[in-house]
């Protein structure tokens, strides 16, 4: 099944990030060298998984939005429940800390805002 921007969205707790207009997760694995003597070639192995996501939208401060909760997660340091819709049944979810946020303001258009996520533990894809 491919999928589209339609059917996407991104949360934090339990609230839809309101005006988000992308997202993008970043999943890594550190990869480990093996060099044994008499041996012309490295050996790898798997090691640790990493993961980071972003997202960008434009800014809305209201209570239904979403966007209040990500300010005091960042203020506080707490982690925050991240899921990354590609529609109703199928998402990535996992736990997270905000990293950075980024405001910007243009006055030939709306407030954007620029999310960066750092993942704690697993990020896990939910597929029907």
């Amino acid at each position: 099944m491919l999928f589209t921007g339609v059917t996407g969205n991104v949360a934090i707790g339990k609230k839809n990030l309101a005006h988000m207009a992308n997202w993008n997760i970043d999943k890594t694995k550190d990869i480990i060298d093996v060099v044994s003597f008499g041996s012309d070639y490295k050996e790898k192995i798997s090691s640790t998984k990493d993961w980071t996501a972003s997202c960008d939208g434009k800014v809305d401060f209201d209570d239904d939005s979403g966007q209040l909760d990500l300010e005091a997660a960042f203020e506080d340091g707490t982690p925050v429940e991240c899921t990354f819709y590609l529609d109703e049944n199928t998402f990535y979810e996992g736990e997270a800390l905000i990293e950075s946020q980024t405001i910007s303001n243009a006055a030939d258009g709306a407030a954007d805002i620029s999310i960066s996520i750092s993942g704690s533990g697993p990020l896990t894809l939910v597929a029907p």
